[in-house]
């Protein structure tokens, strides 16, 4: 009974022992497979973290966060709708000078000279 109890404790400390080896001594880093874990490196010693609910780890800012940074693991494509693309025009917001010495200021035109 007692090795049934010892082979149980060691095959959970086994369990425990994580295979991300810290690439520097100090620091923040991403989990390898999972965006909601990250390990903080002390003295090139690891210590796993989970973020939150409904955060991931952002490795840009070195903390949890409900967006996802440009280095995250999942990444998505937006689609656009079909049907009226009108709506999703984008309208200039100034107009460009067509005269040498045309000043554009807030929308409105000013002629120098």
């Amino acid at each position: 009974m007692n090795q049934l109890i010892l082979l149980i404790t060691i095959g959970t400390y086994f369990m425990n022992i994580s295979a991300f080896e810290c690439p520097q001594e100090n620091g923040y880093f991403r989990h390898p497979t999972d965006q909601h874990r990250f390990f903080l490196c002390i003295d090139g010693r690891e210590y796993e973290y989970h973020c939150p609910a409904n955060l991931v780890w952002n490795q840009s800012i070195h903390q949890c966060d409900y967006t996802t940074g440009p280095e995250d693991i999942i990444t998505t494509t937006p689609t656009i709708p079909h049907g009226d693309r009108s709506r999703h025009t984008i309208q200039p917001t100034r107009a460009i000078p067509t005269e040498p010495n045309e000043i554009v200021t807030r929308g409105r035109h000013h002629l120098n000279g």
